[in-house]
């Protein structure tokens, strides 16, 4: 099960360090808080607060009341941000876009290359498929995102000849907040010879 005050205070965290994030340079933001040596904290982007946000509201009815009351809060402190920067907030998230699509591209050329080694790491390399999906949601009428998603529409298709289907390869407790049906990218198993 995710640890739901983990997700909520990661969540607070990065709405937090908003502000000053999104006027700075940096794409990848160490938060202000680590987190411990057990469960450190990811760095801030655009992509992460989307992500996190997906996860708290798929959770939403596991909360406590006050947890509910603490997430309702967030949401309408990330749409307070998120109005106020717009501007900033899109020409960030455009690099973020950019830079996971190259991440993603190298990880598929690798997969090309030699299936079998590299389909080992697409647990964790399809994190950059999730944020590039969660950010084109977020920047899709802008022109350069519709360009990045006929690139990825390209790359889909040939990730989709390259691995079979298979089970959902992240933390179980996740899979209901990530239906095949729009997360297909995590649904994938072994790669074709």
């Amino acid at each position: 099960m995710a640890d739901l005050a983990y997700e909520l205070r990661l969540y607070q965290l990065m709405l937090a360090d908003f502000a000053d994030y999104v006027i700075s340079d940096v794409v990848y933001w160490q938060l202000r808080e680590a987190g411990s040596f057990w469960a450190p904290y990811p760095k801030l982007t655009i992509g992460g607060i989307l992500l996190q946000a997906h996860k708290i509201r798929y959770f939403y009815t596991k909360l406590s009341g006050g947890q509910q009351k603490q997430a309702d809060s967030l949401f309408a402190q990330q749409a307070s941000l998120f109005e106020k920067w717009q501007s900033n907030l899109h020409k960030k998230a455009l690099h973020e876009l950019q830079g996971r699509l190259k991440s993603w591209q190298w990880f598929l050329e690798d997969l090309q290359e030699n299936p079998r080694v590299a389909i080992r790491n697409y647990r964790t390399e399809v994190n950059a498929r999730v944020y590039l999906h969660l950010l084109l949601q977020l920047l899709q009428p802008q022109p350069q995102a519709q360009q990045i998603a006929e690139t990825l529409q390209n790359l889909d298709y040939h990730l989709r000849q390259s691995v079979q289907t298979g089970k959902f390869v992240w933390e179980s407790d996740l899979q209901p907040a990530f239906p095949a049906s729009e997360f297909w990218f995590l649904y994938l198993g072994e790669a074709n010879d």
